[in-house]
């Protein structure tokens, strides 16, 4: 042996100790040695000296062995104890042995001293050791109790019949029974009905084959609680055999809040492969892709797992020389995220333009990088076009000089175009105010502007503004202009409030002017027409007169009638000039008082007593220019006269009806009609020798251009039908 013992010899005798030491290292053993004779310098190198080995003598002068024995154990108990002595009996042997003395030699057999030492240290190494191994087990023992009962998860214990013998707080605080409610029971008294014949079968059919079927299987299932409520569980199975049969263990895990989180991340997941932008997360040490959402591969080509080799700067085309991912996402980090444009190249190649919103995020301690990324190629090309078409605006408006301008009523900033500021006469930098704006305005018209401009910015309102009026630029010029805007406005009821003013001005100066030159010609041309219309109507009185002087000196009543046939004529249309020299619009004649006048004038002439003929006019408020005007007005004044000389003979009464109405678009329907004795039937209007009705046909049909029809029953009903417009 290598290891140097430390042997304590109590003997008196120094030759019988020499003699224990030479056994001993003709044994090859290693040691240091005291000897001691009396109980105090026993007891002292029990503690200062330690001993491994302790030889005694059974009697010494002032001290015995068995005194030293009961020290020895109750010092050191585990150290050996060898009696060697001449005098030792048989009974004194067995007594030493109970006592607790490792073995005893005697003096005339200390060959016998080496193996008993061997065995003895052998022995106290094993008691040594198994003590260990039993302290060391109590404590693993007490470890697992203690964790087995502080664990969140339920851990039970059963034996080969499933019937619970450990059940630990977990279990409690899950399933709701206390130890004592379930110890004793089985294991399917917290196993839903639905699923106990299941799993019972599985547990039996381990437990018959006599080893651990179950081993390391884990399960998804429900257990019971205590009131009947299930819940989904996580089982975790072993089986171990013993002499005495087969057992069971089970570690359960609630997890409904695992599966809430789990429909939680499905959820999540179905939103992101839903979103219409594509969505990246990446490495940020190593830019590497991590996961990317459908949107992703259906935008660039790629399935979901060719991006995992895939880094971004793969597929991103606009990146500038010197780029650095590092600098980029320190970049990100510092700022939390950031909003780029780049393109990206498709798996076939092809290039489209992205908007990239990039953020730095940490979850549970670990860094990510997070683009959502958006194609924007349809917002490229309508950005394409808006700027064509402005480009386009800015020319037209440039070309047309519209100034345009921009109130922001939030911020009280006005904005002129360069056309506007032209306009006005202002420098470039010059700002602009709503005063300012004002002092420029002509004064006769300022104060129309001034509450045109309160009406627009009046929430009440539609917002609109749009007048002609008159400024004064920086140079004291006088200009025309043609202002148009819209006030937008928010909120809603009391807060309603103006937050945006859009419109547009044009010089309208020289256009003013021509309107002006043209108001001044019509002006001077109505004056002449006028002064035609009543030189026409004065020629015409001075006709009928002269044909009324000349009627005067004609007897024939034939002759006579003839004249004043002529006279009533020129009336008609002295009547049309009359009517056109004093109205306002010398264009048109509003016909229903004409027609009266002409009426009533033919019943004066032809000297019919009052009440005797119903004059009927339905006209309204029908108009007609000179050159319908004077035709129809030739025509009622023939059809009048006709009745009146030949519809109601010997005196008797009746009725005149004319109407005059427009229908289908620019046609006119004229009817003159009476309730007289009608029109002969053996007569055709168109070819009778009276000058009155081939006049009216004349005019009718030449002058009009119209269609003439006769009714003749129950009485007579001339209808002309003719365009308004030639």
């Amino acid at each position: 042996m290598n290891k140097q013992l430390r042997i304590l010899i109590l003997e008196d005798d120094d030759t019988d100790a020499e003699l224990m030491e030479h056994e001993l290292r003709k044994a090859n053993f290693t040691f240091t040695s005291k000897r001691v004779e009396t109980g105090d310098a026993f007891q002292e190198n029990l503690v200062d000296f330690a001993p491994e080995l302790i030889l005694a003598d059974y009697t010494l002068p002032s001290f015995d062995g068995c005194s030293a024995l009961r020290i020895a154990k109750e010092k050191c108990p585990d150290v050996p104890f060898i009696f060697v002595s001449g005098t030792i009996g048989e009974d004194f042997a067995i007594e030493s042995l109970k006592s607790g003395a490792t073995d005893y030699i005697l003096k005339d057999r200390l060959s016998r001293l080496a193996p008993a030492v061997h065995r003895a240290l052998s022995e106290v190494g094993e008691k040594i050791e198994y003590r260990k191994a039993e302290k060391a087990l109590k404590e693993s023992e007490l470890r697992f109790r203690s964790v087995v009962q502080s664990a969140n998860d339920a851990i039970i214990l059963m034996d080969g019949r499933c019937v619970i013998f450990s059940w630990n707080t977990g279990a409690q605080a899950m399933f709701g029974y206390m130890e004592k409610e379930v110890i004793g029971k089985s294991i399917s008294h917290i196993i839903p009905e639905r699923y106990k014949k299941d799993h019972m079968k599985k547990i039996e059919c381990a437990s018959l084959a006599g080893k651990p079927g179950i081993n390391g299987k884990r399960i998804e299932s429900y257990g019971l609680r205590k009131g009947g409520i299930e819940f989904p569980v996580d089982i975790s199975m072993a089986t171990w055999k013993t002499e005495e049969g087969n057992f069971y263990s089970a570690i359960i895990r609630d997890i409904t809040e695992r599966e809430q989180a789990e429909e939680k991340l499905r959820l999540f997941r179905s939103l992101i492969d839903q979103s219409n932008d594509a969505i990246f997360v990446s490495d940020p040490e190593t830019g590497r892709i991590l996961d990317a959402n459908d949107k992703a591969c259906i935008n660039l080509g790629y399935k979901r797992e060719e991006f995992f080799n895939m880094r971004v700067m793969d597929f991103e085309v606009n990146l500038p020389d010197q780029f650095s991912w590092k600098e980029h996402v320190g970049k990100v980090q510092s700022r939390r995220h950031l909003i780029l444009e780049g393109l990206h190249r498709r798996k076939d190649g092809t290039i489209f333009p992205v908007e990239v919103n990039v953020s730095f995020i940490v979850l549970e301690k670990i860094d990510y990088m997070l683009a959502v990324v958006r194609d924007i190629t349809e917002r490229k090309q309508a950005e394409a076009a808006i700027q064509e078409r402005e480009e386009r605006l800015h020319q037209a408006v440039g070309v047309s000089q519209i100034g345009i301008f921009d109130h922001d009523h939030r911020t009280d900033t006005i904005y002129w175009s360069p056309e506007q500021r032209h306009i006005y006469g202002w420098g470039p930098e010059e700002p602009v105010t709503l005063p300012e704006f004002l002092n420029h305005v002509y004064p006769e018209d300022r104060e129309r502007i001034a509450e045109a401009v309160r009406r627009a910015h009046d929430p009440s309102g539609d917002g609109s503004f749009d007048v002609e009026h008159r400024i004064i630029d920086r140079n004291g010029a006088i200009h025309w202009l043609s202002t148009r805007s819209r006030t937008h406005f928010e909120g809603e009821g009391s807060s309603c409030h103006p937050v945006r003013t859009v419109g547009a001005s044009a010089d309208i100066t020289e256009r003013k002017r021509a309107e002006e030159n043209i108001e001044a010609s019509l002006k001077e041309k109505e004056t002449l027409l006028r002064e035609i219309h009543h030189r026409v109507k004065n020629n015409m009185q001075i006709v009928s007169s002269l044909l009324g002087l000349q009627a005067e000196s004609i007897k024939e009543e034939k002759y006579l009638e003839m004249f004043k046939d002529s006279r009533n004529r020129i009336m008609s249309m002295y009547i049309i000039h009359e009517k056109l020299y004093r109205s306002k619009d010398l264009e048109k004649i509003e016909f229903n008082e004409y027609i009266r006048d002409l009426a009533n004038g033919l019943l004066q002439s032809h000297g019919v007593e009052a009440g005797k003929v119903e004059l009927n006019i339905n006209v309204g408020d029908t108009s007609l220019g000179i050159d319908f005007a004077i035709p129809c007005g030739l025509i009622i004044n023939e059809l009048i006269t006709n009745s009146l000389k030949y519809a109601f003979p010997d005196g008797r009464n009746g009725k005149i009806s004319i109407s005059l109405h427009p229908f289908n678009k620019n046609m006119f329907e004229l009817v003159v009609s009476d309730n007289g004795v009608g029109f002969p039937s053996d007569v055709d209007f168109r070819k009778t020798e009276s000058l009155g009705l081939r006049l009216v046909t004349i005019l009718a049909e030449n002058q009009l251009h119209g269609q003439i029809d006769l009714n003749r029953s129950g009485g007579t009903e001339f209808t002309i039908k003719f365009k308004g417009v030639k």
